[in-house]
């Protein structure tokens, strides 16, 4: 597992620079290798902590604060009365990396992965 792509997704993160959330942010740009590898980090973090009934307040911080980034940015993606779109990804295909996204995140707090083979959008990490 390695925590440390999860906590370069975070903003006050002196590594941020190129990171999936930066991409995205600064650049308008949806980076599918940078996504797959927060995902894959993620749910590797999900599994690690499935027994697990607390998670550290400062890591669950950060994951929050990173869901609330990625969220807004969709959100203002769809919004008619923005101009901010993500340039480089179908609103379809939006779709199926924040159905991932989402439950990467979830999987995190609940303990429950689904298989991969769940999915239409196969993250080729895993």
């Amino acid at each position: 597992m390695d925590i440390e792509i999860i906590l370069r997704n975070s903003s006050e993160s002196p590594d941020w620079i190129g990171s999936f959330t930066e991409n995205l942010q600064e650049s308008d740009q949806w980076n599918k290798e940078e996504f797959w590898k927060l995902h894959y980090a993620l749910v590797q973090l999900a599994i690690c902590l499935r027994d697990t009934k607390v998670i550290e307040k400062s890591l669950a911080g950060k994951i929050c604060e990173i869901q609330q980034t990625v969220q807004s940015l969709i959100s203002s993606h769809f919004d008619s009365n923005t101009e901010w779109e993500i340039k480089n990804i179908s609103d379809d295909e939006l779709y199926g990396f924040l159905e991932r996204f989402d439950m990467a995140i979830q999987g995190v707090f609940s303990g429950e992965v689904l298989p991969e083979n769940s999915f239409d959008l196969v993250n080729p990490l895993i």
